[in-house]
């Protein structure tokens, strides 16, 4: 169903000694929308009765402000548009008789006419019909100016209207050389004020004419709009109804509506003669439909230089300039007040909200920096980073691998033992990190599109960085012990695993240029036992976990040491494999930078998380930050601040599940 929309439009006035002749409403572009000329026609008798008010406001009328009724309404060819009889009745007659009079006489110039009028537009703002009328009204400096176009005379009870208004030639009585001084005088004075009134009607005659040709370029424009020509005939059509000026200067002539609609209708029958015969055309298939919210919506992705959704890489879409332009069509708030005034926006026909639109775009282009982050070296953390989805911020206990030792045989006709199963016992808490970016009024009124388009790649940069110093503090933290777990221990010790809280993942040794330090890393790493149960007589008897470390984590400083160990060897480099210490690695360990790291000596190994899970991450929302907009009138950054506010939030829980897939070397 179409949209409906109530406007305001200006008329115009011509006298008959019954009363006044009013073109009120002309087929054309008018503050924006597009009336055509069927459904002018259409509508001219809906305007029958309808009353004229001295004012208004809001479409408010009182019965003292009645002055008039329209009558006799039809379609003009003349003016291409709509002419109604206006009779002067009710408490406000006189107000509108002489207010008439002196707009016709040229004295009341701030005084005009508008017609308030519901109708129905689509999505290209050009009407489809006129629902309801709703008054005429007498106003002062109406929303476009309004003009005489000419008088109308009664002769013998029949209307004559001529095409072009005459200037009468007013006779200017003679000077005789023998009349007294004051007698000559007299008659000067009188030439003077015949010769004025010459002038004046020489000047309502050109303003006439002026407001035909205006109402003749508004019908050129509508008329080529609706008509959809390519652009060669457009310009064939333009140039049959332009003229030059008396100034030089091209200007649109003076002609009939029928006119322009024959030329238009001709050069439509031309069109199609010259395609019909070369076109063969199938059925029509409709391979996507798009909603305004997603044409805007595109738009602004365009604005925020970020990636459209899929489907609408190719809609063609208007572009914005900046913040500003969007801001305004969004909320009509052109006093910057963060207000919002659904009659005055551009986008009248959705139901997206600026803050809405901003807040998608903002998060898409949040997510395109996140990935390009992750490019540079700061998602190290994702080789050793097991992140889980949990509904809720409760706090977690992290499931460790391996809790079941083994499985005991059970006899013919015994019966199954219970199994000694030992539950994690590491937990962790969610944290809530944010903050917020504000944006003024006043940015959006300096058109800062630059700092708002910024904001998403700064807030990406900060939710990555900060937990890859979460994960890295959990290997530096207390001199390089790392934090201390339930069973008492730091997460890294020399302490044997039959102790509780020992560990046995904490070394000395430094890298070197040979596998022997790696070596011995990997067998102790290899020959961890599996969690059974922390209960006493368990600790430490469970299982191999039987895994070589698959990652080496340094410092920049060493990461040319490491990729020195662990880059693939040519299989033919058997003996100068076998000297510097034992079996290759290469191609099977990757060197991992970990940018917050600074110790030219220290490093860490892991093993493969997916085998043995070790470090921890629980996401609600998920693991990137999220992005919230409050724009609102109503908010109270709005109120106090003339502030919209950017909220960025980051919900996550990080924590040690296991230390037996890890382990650090603090060299000394």
């Amino acid at each position: 169903m179409p949209d409906k929309e109530k406007l305001t439009l200006s008329a115009q006035v011509f006298a008959t000694e019954r009363g006044y002749e009013i073109m009120f409403m002309h087929a054309g572009v008018a503050n924006g929308w597009t009336f055509d000329q069927a459904v002018l026609q259409e509508s001219a008798a809906l305007w029958n009765a309808i009353e004229l008010f001295v004012d208004h406001e809001g479409g408010d009328h009182s019965a003292r402000d009645l002055g008039g009724e329209l009558s006799e309404t039809r379609w003009s060819d003349e003016y291409a548009g709509l002419v109604a009889l206006l009779t002067p009745t009710g408490p406000s007659k006189q107000v509108v008789i002489d207010a008439v009079e002196a707009m016709l006489a040229g004295r009341a110039k701030s005084l005009g006419f508008s017609a308030d009028v519901l109708f129905e537009y689509d999505g290209r703002k050009i009407v489809q019909k006129i629902v309801q009328p709703y008054s005429l009204d007498l106003v002062y400096k109406p929303a476009f100016k309004t003009k005489v176009i000419r008088q109308l005379h009664q002769q013998e009870g029949e209307e004559e209207m001529s095409d072009t208004p005459v200037t009468p030639v007013l006779p200017v009585p003679p000077v005789h050389a023998s009349a007294g001084e004051d007698h000559a005088e007299a008659t000067r004075e009188a030439t003077r004020e015949l010769m004025n009134a010459q002038a004046a009607i020489r000047a309502e005659v050109s303003a006439a004419a002026e407001t035909r040709r205006e109402v003749c370029a508004n019908l050129l424009d509508s008329a080529l709009m609706a008509a959809e020509l390519p652009a060669s005939a457009e310009k064939d059509v333009r140039g049959r109804f332009t003229e030059t000026g008396e100034d030089g200067q091209p200007r649109v002539k003076l002609y009939r509506a029928p006119e322009l609609r024959d030329v238009i209708s001709n050069w439509k029958a031309t069109l199609e003669e010259l395609s019909s015969a070369d076109n063969i055309v199938g059925p029509g298939r409709v391979s996507a439909v798009f909603s305004s919210e997603d044409q805007i919506q595109a738009a602004v992705y365009d604005l925020f230089e970020t990636e459209r959704d899929p489907g609408t890489e190719k809609l063609e879409v208007h572009r914005f300039s900046g913040i500003r332009e969007l801001y305004l069509g969004m909320t009509g708030d052109y006093e910057f007040v963060g207000g919002f005034h659904r009659s005055r926006t551009l986008f009248q026909h959705t139901t997206a909200s600026f803050p809405g639109l901003v807040k998608n775009a903002l998060n898409k282009s949040l997510q395109k920096h996140w990935a390009l982050m992750g490019t540079k070296g700061y998602d190290w953390w994702k080789k050793v980073v097991t992140v889980e989805h949990f509904n809720s911020p409760n706090d977690i206990t992290w499931i460790i691998f391996g809790t079941v030792g083994s499985l005991p045989v059970v006899a013919e006709g015994d019966a199954y033992t219970e199994l000694k199963i030992g539950d994690g016992a590491e937990t962790s808490a969610f944290e809530k990190r944010g903050g917020y970016l504000g944006i003024t009024l006043e940015a959006i009124m300096r058109d800062d599109t630059r700092k708002l388009r910024a904001g998403p790649k700064e807030l990406a940069n900060a939710g990555m960085r900060n937990i890859s110093e979460i994960f890295a503090g959990f290997f530096t933290q207390a001199s390089g012990a790392g934090p201390t777990l339930a069973d008492g221990g730091a997460l890294f010790n020399a302490t044997v695993v039959t102790t509780a809280g020992g560990h046995a993942n904490l070394s000395t040794a430094a890298l070197g240029t040979d596998y022997t330090t790696w070596n011995a890393i990997s067998l102790a790493m290899y020959n961890q036992p599996m969690l059974i149960s922390n209960d006493a007589g368990y600790v430490g008897t469970g299982k191999k976990i039987a895994l070589d470390p698959s990652i080496c984590f340094v410092s920049r400083v060493l990461k040319s040491q490491a990729e020195a160990l662990f880059m693939p060897r040519w299989a033919s480099n058997v003996e100068a494999i076998a000297a510097a210490g034992g079996p290759s690695y290469g191609g099977k360990v990757d060197t991992v930078v970990v940018p917050e790291w600074t110790d030219a000596n220290d490093f860490a190994a892991a093993q493969d998380k997916d085998l043995a899970p070790a470090l921890m991450m629980g996401e609600v929302f998920g693991e990137m930050p999220q992005i919230f907009v409050a724009g609102g009138e109503q908010d109270a950054a709005m109120f106090t601040n003339d502030e919209s506010r950017i909220k960025v939030r980051h919900w996550l829980a990080c924590g040690v599940a296991d230390y037996r897939p890890l382990h650090k070397s603090n060299v000394a």
